[in-house]
């Protein structure tokens, strides 16, 4: 991903998991997977689409508390 992109995907995430919220489905792409996982290497990331096909895809995302992002 570009800086760019990470900054946005970030951010992202940021608004995603705020309220100390540790679960969430996220449609994703592969690059965005991958940076999820190298970011939070302890989360739990399952894959929900039955669509294949496509450019993103359905995820379900657990963070544990201490890996919430709080600043980008």
């Amino acid at each position: 991903m570009k800086q760019q992109d990470k900054q946005k995907f970030d951010s992202f995430l940021k608004e995603s998991f705020k309220n100390d919220v540790v679960v969430r489905e996220l449609r994703l792409s592969d690059p965005e997977v991958g940076y999820l996982q190298q970011s939070f290497p302890n989360a739990e990331i399952s894959s929900i689409s039955k669509n294949k096909q496509q450019d993103k895809q359905w995820y379900k995302v657990t963070l544990q508390k201490a890996q919430i992002p709080q600043h980008v």
